[in-house]
């Protein structure tokens, strides 16, 4: 099997892995939120979510040690804005929902649960490069001597 037929059959490979992974895990989205004053209780935080025509639901929230998470699930594509506020501080996120289901943080190409497997293919496949540029030079330097 030629080398263009190895990287081709490689790039499919990790692009259809990296698309099962990212929306397989990313139909839930936990988001936390660091408050600096101390709160134990969750009746002391006032969560909105304002949203088009039910997007996202929360499905759980807790507080541990001054940390609030909340649990997102997508229902449908849109976007969706959460106000996280307390008596001294307020913090807000707009989340996206996408095509299978796909949360994203901050912006429609934002931060999704499990988006480290697109770097980590991508230096495979350059590394997989490398190592056939390397193999192919030092056949033809052989080759030449």
């Amino acid at each position: 099997m030629s080398n263009k037929i190895k990287l081709v059959l490689l790039g499919i490979f990790l692009s259809i892995l990296t698309i099962l992974i990212i929306s397989i895990s990313s139909r839930n989205y936990v988001y936390e939120v660091d408050f600096k004053s101390n709160i134990n209780n969750i009746n002391d935080i006032n969560i909105t979510l304002s949203q088009e025509d039910n997007v996202i639901e929360i499905i759980d929230k807790s507080i541990n040690d001054n940390k609030l998470k909340i649990k997102l699930k997508a229902n449908k594509i849109g976007k969706a804005n959460i106000d996280v506020s307390s008596k001294e501080e307020y913090k807000m996120e707009t989340f996206y929902v996408h095509r299978f289901n796909i949360i994203t943080k901050n912006s429609y190409y934002g931060k999704s649960n499990n988006d480290i497997v697109i770097p980590i293919f991508m230096l495979i496949y350059i590394s997989f490069c490398l190592y056939l540029l390397i193999k192919k030079y030092r056949k033809s330097i052989n080759d030449n001597l």
